[in-house]
């Protein structure tokens, strides 16, 4: 590998410099994009299960996962999932 000139090595750092402003201008565009999107109400992510409400529900009814497993047919990991969110939420809901 030759070593870069001083010439090649300006050119090279400009070039670089250009990029990063670029990327940056692509960046701020983006993020005012998302905050005009947020600030009109597009909701961001997936959208829930359509068994999740029902999920929950059940579960707050104590229901156990094998249960639910049987009448939702939804995995173990949801059912901790959706169980963790439900003592979240009511851990905020006490402290309101």
């Amino acid at each position: 590998m030759t070593p870069l000139s001083p010439i090649q090595l300006r050119q090279d750092t400009a070039a670089v410099i250009l990029i990063i402003d670029i990327i940056k201008q692509i960046l701020e565009r983006t993020n005012d994009g998302r905050a005009a999107a947020m600030a009109s109400g597009v909701k961001f992510g997936r959208k829930p299960h359509s068994a999740t409400v029902s999920a929950l529900g059940l579960i707050r009814q104590r229901q156990s996962f094998k249960t639910l497993a049987e009448k939702m047919g939804i995995s173990r990991a949801t059912y901790f999932r959706l169980k963790r969110k439900l003592k979240t939420i009511h851990f905020i809901d006490l402290n309101q």
